[in-house]
């Protein structure tokens, strides 16, 4: 292996190793002394350098998530963890296509430039929105918490879980 192709290896085993540790640090409630904004750009690196196969099973996770939340009551970060499923989900179908990621979080962006934005339009156009107004209390005038109830929550579910499916099928063929 010529020297930069075992440098690139070497880093990216390090960045993913510190991207662990800095997510269990930060799991932990331990106050690091550096920025969090630091690590949490490291911990962001690593997904960067991710590929679209670990992509799609985080996304996976957060669907699994978004019904634990369900299940407690906690609609809104549900359906936020519904929007983060399928924004990971076209990020993994977007690598695998394109051979890179976009930082954007907007789900119909990634779909338009993965190529799939007539298949998933009407699936993610309220998922998109649950980006800010499912976390913050100014982004629909009222907490997110009165915003979301079971009802939009199964609406979302249900959206993200056929998007999921449809780039799980499109990763196959």
């Amino acid at each position: 292996m010529n020297d930069s192709r075992k440098d690139s290896a070497t880093f990216h085993a390090a960045v993913q190793a510190d991207a662990c540790y800095i997510s269990q640090v930060l799991a932990s409630g331990f106050e690091s002394p550096l920025p969090r904004y630091s690590l949490l750009f490291h911990y962001s690196l690593s997904f960067s350098m991710a590929s679209w196969a670990e992509w799609l099973e985080v996304a996976k996770r957060d669907l699994a998530a978004a019904q634990n939340d369900a299940q407690a009551g906690f609609y809104s970060h549900a359906c936020f963890n519904c929007q983060q499923a399928v924004e990971k989900a076209l990020k993994a179908l977007m690598l695998l296509k394109k051979g890179r990621l976009e930082k954007t979080h907007s789900l119909r962006e990634l779909a338009e430039k993965a190529g799939v934005i007539v298949e998933t339009r009407d699936l993610i156009s309220d998922l998109d929105a649950d980006y800010t107004a499912t976390r913050y209390f100014d982004a629909a005038g009222t907490p997110p918490s009165k915003l979301y109830d079971e009802r939009k929550f199964k609406s979302r579910f249900a959206a993200a879980t056929k998007t999921l499916e449809l780039v799980e099928e499109w990763t196959k063929s």
